[in-house]
């Protein structure tokens, strides 16, 4: 129990470190608690607007919150892609928590899972203690976790399913059954407003299930455990999906989808200190200056 336990407690203390300065806010005049403030980005208080907005929508009228009347004269709530409702996490959190508390919680819960979920990935392949407990640090301490949630970009926060969803696939391929937790895990990202996690973790696991087609045991284990790991996916997701796909097919985007960067570019921005922030001529018309960060 103690070899189990040790595991488990060493995640908790890496997402602890990491979470702390978004809890508890230390400096020359003592430390304080900062957990019940948000960070001052539009990010913040756009996904504060949309957790406020279904935590009144029920609380306070007793709707279900599918309308936002409170932006720019009404807007859709539920059909927004990104809005966390219906998560289980947000029912959880909604009646007992001020919203921006609630979200640090969510973010906290996420941290743990993603840290707990990479632990358990490199066990499996093998990896000793420390290198599950590297594992579980890159996760949940990397740059783009501290600057999307710490942006207050709610929608990344599903990304850290990533690691269980992995797992499960895997173990899927020898028994089945594992594939109804992946897909379930998949559904929870779209439930709780993962817009761009969702299709980038099903190309993860397309693209794992490619590398896999060499082996003989693999290929058959596939035949049965994706069929079944987008079935669970589609039929447990449906209640945020289907709504969200007929509103955007009923309300198509017309405007010219023609501005776009080559691969090369995409290098580029990448690994270059300094480059221009457009590219023309897919970013034609704007201004050259450059910048030292990655463009958005």
């Amino acid at each position: 129990m103690r070899q189990r336990a040790l595991p488990i407690l060493a995640c908790v203390a890496v997402v602890l470190a990491f979470a702390l300065p978004s809890i508890v806010r230390c400096g020359p005049d003592g430390c304080r608690w900062v957990i019940d403030r948000p960070s001052d980005t539009d990010d913040s208080r756009q996904f504060l607007m949309m957790w406020e907005v279904s935590r009144v929508s029920l609380r306070d009228f007793g709707q279900l919150p599918s309308w936002n009347p409170y932006h720019c004269g009404g807007v859709v709530h539920y059909l927004d892609p990104q809005v966390p409702f219906p998560g289980p996490l947000f029912f959880l959190l909604f009646a007992l928590v001020p919203a921006a508390a609630a979200i640090k919680l969510w973010h906290f819960a996420h941290f743990l899972a993603g840290a707990l979920g990479a632990r358990r990935l490199a066990a499996d392949g093998g990896a000793n203690l420390p290198e599950q407990m590297l594992a579980a640090a890159m996760t949940v301490a990397c740059g783009s976790v501290g600057h999307h949630l710490g942006g207050g970009q709610l929608w990344f926060a599903p990304f850290l399913l990533l690691p269980w969803v992995l797992w499960a696939h895997r173990r899927a391929l020898r028994e089945p059954r594992w594939a109804l937790l992946a897909g379930g895990l998949l559904a929870l990202a779209a439930l709780e407003g993962g817009v761009y996690p969702v299709p980038l973790m099903l190309l993860t696991v397309l693209f794992d299930a490619f590398l896999r087609l060499r082996g003989p045991l693999d290929r058959r284990g596939l035949l049965l455990s994706l069929p079944l790991l987008l079935g669970s996916f589609a039929l447990l997701g449906a209640v945020k999906l289907v709504p969200v796909l007929a509103f955007l097919a009923r309300n198509p985007r017309l405007t010219a989808l023609d501005d776009q960067m080559s691969l090369g570019e995409v290098l580029q921005a990448w690994i270059l200190r300094d480059h221009p922030r457009p590219f023309p001529p897919s970013t034609s018309g704007r201004s050259m200056a450059t910048t030292s960060a990655p463009s958005r």
